[in-house]
């Protein structure tokens, strides 16, 4: 995700919160997290979570959709604003093990990912045990957050392909992953 998206989503995340009349405080004891994190994503230093704009959407009413991407309306839930009836013939995941979302920000993964595209994910508990050959994946390490397929799998080393042959694959040990989430569901936007 870059810079603008979350200075973005600090700006809708202060305006809802302005619009409901409460606190950071009380967005911050709602997500059980300090309010100096609320003000660091309302300054646009830090982004907001699937989990925590969802967990808005049910405390507060205000759509996760439009926090983490400014698109929708303000209130309703993501689920309220894509039914059949605005996305036809579409048929929509559950949202319940969505965890996390990222916003593709490089043409790597084209063109079944754009620039753009907000990518919803799935958190694994092991690594060890839910990465599989094949799978996309979205891959924390200290060196860099990567969105990438699996290529290979061979002792305890994962090898990571995009799916545009200029971009170079790499490769990551098991040890070195710090998170590492599944991709259940692209959202783009046709606008």
């Amino acid at each position: 995700m870059n810079d603008s998206s979350i200075n973005k989503q600090g700006v809708r995340l202060r305006e809802a919160r302005r619009a409901l009349k409460l606190t950071q405080t009380e967005v911050a004891e709602a997500l059980n997290v300090k309010q100096a994190h609320i003000s660091r994503i309302e300054a646009g230093l830090n982004s907001i979570s699937f989990a925590q704009a969802k967990r808005i959407e049910e405390k507060f009413n205000v759509s996760a959709y439009y926090l983490l991407e400014g698109k929708g309306s303000l209130t309703g839930s993501i689920e309220e604003q894509f039914t059949p009836s605005k996305i036809e013939g579409a048929i929509l995941p559950s949202f319940k093990d969505i965890n996390q979302s990222f916003e593709v920000y490089s043409d790597s993964m084209e063109p079944e990912f754009r620039k753009g595209d907000l990518v919803l994910c799935a958190r694994l508990k092991s690594p060890e045990k839910g990465i599989s050959k094949g799978g996309l994946y979205y891959i924390v390490t200290e060196r860099y957050r990567i969105f990438r397929q699996v290529r290979d799998i061979r002792e305890g080393k994962y090898l990571l392909y995009a799916y545009d042959p200029k971009t170079s694959d790499v490769e990551v040990r098991l040890e070195d992953i710090l998170e590492v989430y599944s991709v259940k569901f692209n959202l783009r936007s046709y606008e």
